[in-house]
């Protein structure tokens, strides 16, 4: 049964170990403020939520000065879209498969079966809409259009494990490094995404001067 999201209305609203969750998961569904396990989304709802992130992610990266991390979002953006795209493509299959197995009940098929395929054109505007093909043509050009997709995201991210590396800071190491050189520990559990990119830009700051103070005394 679909229900109803609420998304968080900005990243002040969304604690840092949430958007970081998001990060490293790539589920976007947690943007959705009554998440839980199992719940379902329709197209509509997972397009709006992977505008969101879109538009969240931007916010993100231009707020943050630190280099190192943002280096490792340049890699995230991008495999997080392609995993937004393959959860799309799922959902219209199992749309698609749902009409074309409930056809003779559902009214206005025909118009429902063409929204899906604009949901699909969306997600790969080189899909062309033939209005000549039935259930069975269209099923198979999605399976298609999805397992290209997946072959992709299993070509560029492959399941390896990663030494740490510019473009693997990992959330924990940067945590870390933050504290130490605020010289305090941090409540992560009451830090906000706005109030984690003013943290660390401000350890970006206090790491640049004691760069600069240790060179002039040399």
């Amino acid at each position: 049964m679909l229900q109803n999201i609420s998304i968080y209305p900005s990243l002040k609203s969304l604690n840092i170990l949430v958007w970081n969750e998001i990060i490293e998961t790539q589920n976007i569904c947690l943007l959705d403020q009554k998440y839980k396990d199992g719940k379902k989304y329709n197209n509509y709802k997972l397009e709006l939520l992977s505008k969101t992130f879109e538009s969240y992610f931007d916010d993100y990266f231009l707020r943050l000065n630190n280099k190192y991390s943002k280096a490792n979002l340049l890699e995230t953006q991008d495999k997080i879209k392609l995993a937004s795209k393959i959860i799309l493509l799922e959902e219209c299959l199992k749309t698609m498969l749902f009409i074309s197995n409930n056809a003779k009940v559902i009214k206005e098929v025909i118009k429902k079966q063409y929204e899906v395929l604009e949901c699909v054109k969306k997600i790969s505007p080189n899909f062309v809409i033939n209005k000549m093909d039935g259930f069975g043509q269209n099923i198979e050009s999605i399976k298609k259009i999805l397992v290209s997709n997946k072959t992709t995201f299993q070509r560029n991210y492959p399941e390896v494990e990663k030494k740490e590396t510019t473009k693997n800071y990992t959330f924990e190491k940067q945590l870390v490094d933050v504290e130490q050189c605020l010289g305090r520990s941090i409540d992560i559990d009451k830090v906000n995404v706005y109030k984690w990119i003013e943290l660390i830009n401000l350890a970006e700051e206090i790491s640049k001067k004691r760069l600069e103070e240790h060179g002039n005394k040399r």
